[in-house]
């Protein structure tokens, strides 16, 4: 499949420092070559809401952009068949600013259950290790799969870059696939053009979770955020990881998506909610209130299990 023409900037939304009004980018886009390239660059700000604007490069790669520094966070370039990894942007505007574009990386592969069937809708998201990233060029690294269970994901080479593919599909354990990147199992080399296929078989059918949230009196209470804690995932084809992240590749335990807590629900206007997915082992889970310091619950999920956790919240 070929990789999109142009990569549309998405973001994750990371707070930024407070800047003075009014400021001027200016810099240069280079290959990884040092050779000069006609890019878009992309700027992530919060000033007023989130939002991203985009703006394109000479035909030799300068540009000066007139932007309001209040709420800069990230920046980042982009070109066919390229892409940078971003700048921060949260403390002060460099003087100059230089980016070097590196060629895209293809993961193809796909999803598949344990009887080898082909899962249609997995959401798939190509995640770095061990890096804190505000702006992503994500249209080529999210994906869903297709009918057949196939997906197809690109993201910046550099160096000794390396990231897993996560993967969420309705009624299993989510499941992160083998660690890809220079130097790594799966590893293909990182030129252009450099592609990895991959095959992800999910492991664990996912328990359900299902509950009420109440007000002393029994009226359900609707907007109420309910997080899970997963304490550890076995996973076989996974990364090997520790409470202080990915240690390598190998046969493992993971933290899905690094978190301890994960918002997974919040409450119908009856005060219910359903959670599905969730992997065999101990669970915790508790109800959000603001001002009310709520107990967690403490589950033992089991493999296509069915959970239940209610909880009364005083007024």
């Amino acid at each position: 499949m070929a990789v999109r023409q142009e990569l549309v900037a998405m973001l994750v939304l990371l707070g930024a420092s407070g800047m003075v009004h009014g400021a001027e980018l200016r810099g240069r886009v280079r290959t990884a070559s040092g050779d000069s390239i006609a890019a878009r660059i992309i700027v992530l700000h919060k000033s007023g809401g989130v939002s991203v604007s985009t703006y394109d490069t000479a035909e030799n790669g300068t540009f000066a952009i007139e932007v309001e520094s209040d709420g800069l966070v990230a920046a980042a370039a982009s070109a066919q068949g390229y892409a940078s990894h971003e700048i921060d942007l949260g403390d002060r505007i460099p003087s100059n600013i230089s980016f070097s574009l590196h060629p895209l990386r293809v993961i193809q592969g796909s999803v598949k259950d344990k009887a080898q069937d082909p899962q249609e809708g997995a959401e798939i998201r190509l995640r770095y290790l061990n890096s804190s990233r505000h702006l992503h060029l994500d249209d080529g690294m999210t994906a869903v799969t297709d009918s057949s269970g196939a997906f197809v994901v690109a993201a910046p080479t550099s160096g000794s870059r390396q990231f897993v593919v996560d993967v969420k599909s309705q009624g299993w354990v989510p499941q992160s696939s083998k660690v890809l990147g220079s130097g790594s199992v799966g590893n293909t080399g990182s030129g252009s053009g450099s592609l990895d296929s991959i095959l992800i078989e999910l492991e664990s059918q996912g328990a359900t979770l299902s509950g009420r949230v109440t007000s002393p009196s029994g009226t359900g209470l609707s907007g109420i955020p309910i997080l899970t804690g997963v304490r550890t995932q076995t996973a076989t084809t996974g990364a090997t990881t520790t409470p202080g992240g990915i240690t390598g590749p190998g046969t493992g335990t993971i933290r899905p998506y690094g978190a301890r807590f994960t918002t997974r629900a919040v409450t119908g206007s009856d005060g219910r909610y359903t959670l599905s997915g969730l992997p065999p082992g101990p669970l915790a889970v508790v109800a959000i209130k603001r001002g009310v310091r709520m107990t967690p619950q403490n589950l033992q999920s089991t493999e296509g299990g069915s959970l239940t956790a209610n909880f009364v919240i005083p007024d």
